[in-house]
């Protein structure tokens, strides 16, 4: 179960790297949309030739459209965050399997302790489990 949690750590270390260098969240998204529907627009009115404008599929200005208004409606937590939940929930996810495979049951409290020890030691910024239990339980529990 160490194992996979210094894997899981490590991969999540590598990810914060890499977010860091590329931030994608919403606004940024969006952004990129529209700079593309923008680049796109000479092929969309007509403004080159056909066998130019074929290069590009026909409804694909259309469907950015769409996206970017699904995107304007949705409220996703920063990149960081989404990390720090998928972090969580896999080394949770860990310790169940371990635990039912040798027969035991782990408390919601235990299973705090060990992820909070577990970041502590990574030094991965996250929500204190003595100040803040609610909050670091809400990474590990998402869906309660």
């Amino acid at each position: 179960m160490i194992y996979a949690t210094e894997d899981a750590i490590s991969f999540h270390l590598t990810a914060s790297q890499i977010i860091a260098g590329a931030p994608i969240n919403p606004a940024s998204v969006r952004a990129a949309i529209r700079r593309l529907r923008e680049a796109l627009k000479p092929f969309v009115r007509g403004w080159v030739d056909d066998e130019t404008a074929s290069l590009v599929p026909a409804d694909l200005d259309a469907e950015l459209a769409v996206r970017d208004q699904e995107i304007a409606k949705s409220r996703l937590p920063p990149a960081k965050r989404r990390d720090l939940t998928m972090l969580c929930g896999l080394i949770a996810g860990f310790v169940r399997q371990f635990s039912s495979a040798h027969g035991e049951i782990v408390s919601e409290q235990d299973m705090l302790r060990y992820i909070d020890a577990a970041l502590n030691f990574a030094r991965i910024r996250h929500p204190n489990l003595s100040k803040h239990r609610d909050r670091l339980a809400a990474l590990v529990f998402p869906n309660r």
